[in-house]
This record gives C-alpha cells, structure tokens and sequence, in this order.
C-alpha cells in the first residue's frame, strides 16, 4: 500500500501541560461529521493536557442520544444498585467512585471497569463529568483495574462470576478472543446497526478494530490507539550524510533496504559510548508479526488452528529480527545494563538513531532532536505495522446494556478527544486524526500525517484464545535463536506441534 498524505503536515507543536490535573481547554467540536485506533499501553508520564471541564461536542450529545434510542434491547433497563467492591483510587474529578454506584430512583446505574494507565484515568474521568452534565438519568461509576494484562483479564471474570455488576469493560486484544469465546461480553454487530448517526465504523483505522475481531464478529471497540512509528535522531543520520527517512517514505523509497544501509552506518563505537542504529524488536508476536508478513510469511492460518511460524518467509523474518542484535546493531539485554531508562534512555543520551516506540513516547525524547517516520516497506513490496489498541465493550451480564453503549459512542468520540488531548492515546479514527485537539498538543519533532499513515499500515493478527501461552512458547524458542542455540528453522519447527494443540484445544 502506497500512503498519500491527506492532511496538512504538523512539525512543531506545543504540548499542552496542566500540572496537578485537568482542566481548561473547550471541546473543539470537531464531530459534526461522522467519526472516523508498548508496550500494551505506553504510559504517557507525567504529562497532563489542559481540557475540557465545561462544553462538550454537541453533535456528540445528539449522537449518543441517537444511539440510546436505537441500540438491542438488553435483558432489563430498571434502575439498579450495584454490588461491585470499593475502588481503591481517589477520584480527582467530581465523578461517582466505585464505592457509591447506587444510583438513585429513576437513575440508570452503569459501571465502567477500565484499565488504569498513564493519564487515561483523569481522562475517563472527565468524559464522565461531561457525559453526566447532559444525561441526568444515567449514573456511571468507574472501577478501575490495577496490574499486568493478565491479572486484569482475570480480575474481570471473578468480577463478573462473582455477580458484581459490570457493564461497560476494558477489553484488550489477547484476552478478546477468551472473553467472546466464553460468553463475556457481546458482538457489536447489532448496536452498530441500530445506531444511526453515532459514528461510522468505517472511520475507524481497519487494523486497529480487527484486533477485536473473533468467529466472525466484532466485540470491542478501541478507546486508546499506539500504532508504532520510528523516531529518529536527526542529528546522527546528518552526521552520516544519510537521506531524512520522511522525506524518503513521501517519495515512497523508505523502504527496508534503506533501512539496513541507515543501520549499518550509523552503528559506531563500542562500550559505554557505542552508538546503536536501532532498538531491539520488543519480545512479542504482536510485536513481530510485522515482519514475519513482511517477509513472505503468516503467524497462523486463516481461521487460527494451524501456525505457520516455522514456515520459509517467516524464518526470513525471523532470522531478520535476530540478525539486528547478533550483528551488533541493536542493544542486547547486556548492553542496556546499567542505562537508565533502557533503550528510551539511550536514544536521550544521543546514542540510539532509530527507536520503534509510540504517541506517549514521544516527551520522554525530545532531548534530542528527532523526527517521525511510519514503518518501511518490506521485503514483499508491502506495508506492515503493529498497534496495541484497548477496547470497550458491554458485559452480557449487564442489565443496563442500552444506557452502557449509550455513554459508549459518547466516550469513543468526545472521549477520545479528552483522552488525545491527555497525552494518552493516538487517534483512533481518521476524523480525530484531522481535529484540532490533536494537531496542536504534538511537540516538535512530531509529525501527525506520519502518526496517520503509520495507523493505515496496521495489519492485525487474530489474537487466539491461548495468546499468552502461546507467545511463551514462540519467545522462548526466538531465544535460543538470539543465544546461538538453535537455527531459526529448527527453533521454530521445534515448537509447531505445542503451538498447534493450544490453538485447536483452547479450554485447556
């Protein structure tokens, strides 16, 4: 895929800051027209955004109100108390904690269990405090979840099994799947098509919702979007005479081949004052799978029973990844030992060219002069890249199904400015991609029409129901492939047949 710039380059900006919270700056009003996507969710750091704590988009209250009216009957409507156990998290916006859900008589109850990361919290809590100021008869409590991506997905199921009431939950791509599977949330098919004006799910980035796609249906819906992209630190690439890599991705010759050239040259030095061309690719097939397709190959088959990581283009791909750290180009987890931030600190410190990172990255960089390039071509001639995208999606337990995707379409729309305008999340749709809640907080060095092509070129790979295991087993034989103990071939083929079995038998 050849990307055109569509919209107005953006190289300079000032990142809007607010110490202490939220506060200040109007909604911009830009939804009128029907909207348009680590590491799962890299912390934005202390940055705060001024927003919002008065107006809201007013075509998104007409919107939602529209989709209230038109969304599935849910099993009951009625007013409700809510039983969910005490947040353990002070709220700092004049929002209902999760130890006050009741809602009082006439008042719809909804609660909202979501992801507690960098700012979104202070974020979610101001779309709250907006939704609120227009929908008197709905009360939304947020609960939120604390730990790793795999405590939370448990953390929810005990929630839900437990009869605590959940209506609205964070869903992220590798417990998506389990959740569908195991009758824990709903399909979005059915809301979707009887919410006329709320926003056009073709506005989406296709790759960022195809992480929450299962058997055919779409079950979430992302509320935070990371696409990755490559900073790079200008001053090392003019110190070499090399070409600037968005300049070239304009002319469609960012290609891998460049790359390589850009890596082996800028590569200098040796101990405590080498300077590497690029970071390590993070340990993860979500992380991967970019260049196992790049390079000919697929994860998994098409309806994910079978994988295909042993297959010819993806030992390309993945003797590739290997090479970029056994060649010396790329910081190994000994070369990092003793640098303060990892590889974030050694691109600060001026010795890393490239660092494949994401939006709430980009202030911890900014030391160094840098810019913003999206993914190279690959091998094949093709585009590929990565997201980590959270979701929202409706519980089937709720009984408040409809009030829950009622304040749904508000938070993926006004929402999602709020949460842009934090520091939190990269656009998720083409139209926020074009608003100026995110054009004017980019700092220099940032690019949005590189924020924006870096989100088409996300292919998702289906997330089975056994991801976590499964990319143990795959990271576990990269090692020894990084290790010299093993041939990407023989690594791979090795663990093919475990591989297999937790694909076909998912309940065990």
């Amino acid at each position: 895929m050849q990307y055109r710039s569509s919209s107005p380059m953006v190289s300079r900006r000032s990142l809007l800051r607010l110490a202490g919270g939220l506060a200040g700056v109007a909604g911009s009003g830009i939804l009128s027209a029907c909207m348009g996507t680590a590491v799962t969710s890299s912390s934005g750091g202390s940055q705060s955004a001024a927003v919002s704590t008065a107006s809201t988009a007013p075509t998104t209250a007409a919107a939602t109100s529209a989709a209230a009216s038109t969304g599935p009957a849910s099993t009951s409507e009625a007013t409700r108390t809510s039983t969910a156990p005490a947040s353990n998290v002070t709220s700092s916006a004049s929002v209902t904690s999760a130890s006050s859900s009741a809602a009082p008589a006439g008042v719809t109850s909804v609660v909202w269990w979501f992801n507690v990361t960098g700012t979104a919290q202070q974020a979610w809590e101001q779309t709250i405090k907006e939704y609120q100021a227009q929908h008197a008869d709905i009360k939304v409590t947020l609960n939120p979840l604390d730990g790793h991506t795999v405590d939370q997905e448990a953390k929810l199921q005990s929630v839900i099994a437990g009869g605590s009431q959940a209506d609205l939950i964070y869903v992220h791509p590798i417990y998506n799947a389990a959740f569908a599977t195991k009758g824990v949330i709903v399909p979005m098919e059915p809301y979707l098509d009887r919410s006329k004006g709320a926003f056009d799910l073709a506005d989406f980035y296709p790759g960022t919702i195809d992480y929450f796609r299962w058997a055919g249906k779409l079950w979430s819906l992302p509320n935070y979007s990371g696409p990755g992209v490559y900073y790079y630190n200008t001053d090392l690439l003019k110190r070499q005479g090399l070409a600037d890599p968005w300049t070239l991705f304009q002319k469609g010759q960012w290609t891998i081949q460049e790359m390589d050239t850009d890596v082996t040259k800028v590569t200098t030095g040796q101990g405590s004052t080498k300077v590497f061309a690029r970071d390590d690719v993070s340990h993860s097939i979500r992380f991967q799978s970019p260049w196992i397709q790049g390079f000919g190959g697929e994860v998994w088959n098409a309806d994910v029973t079978k994988t295909l990581i042993d297959g010819d283009g993806a030992i390309k791909g993945w003797e590739y990844l290997a090479g970029q750290v056994t060649k010396g180009y790329a910081p190994s987890s000994a070369d990092l030992k003793g640098v303060n931030n990892g590889t974030t600190g050694l691109f600060a410190a001026g010795r890393l060219a490239f660092y494949f990172g994401i939006r709430s990255d980009a202030p911890s960089l900014k030391t160094v002069p840098f810019g913003t390039v999206p993914v190279h071509l690959m091998p094949d001639g093709k585009y590929y890249n990565r997201d980590g995208p959270n979701g929202i999606s409706i519980a089937q337990s709720s009984r408040a199904k409809d009030a829950a995707w009622q304040f749904m379409t508000f938070d993926l729309t006004r929402g999602m400015e709020l949460a842009m305008a934090a520091g939190f999340s990269a656009p998720t749709t083409r139209t926020l991609a074009k608003s100026s809640v995110w054009l004017t907080q980019l700092i220099s060095g940032e690019n949005a029409d590189a924020y924006a092509a870096a989100a088409e070129q996300v292919h998702a790979i289906l997330l089975p129901v056994r991801t976590v295991e499964i990319d143990a087993a795959i990271q576990d034989a990269y090692g020894k492939i990084l290790k010299g103990q093993a041939t990407a071939k023989s690594a791979m083929a090795a663990i093919v047949p475990q591989v297999n079995t937790m694909l076909t038998a998912p309940g065990q």
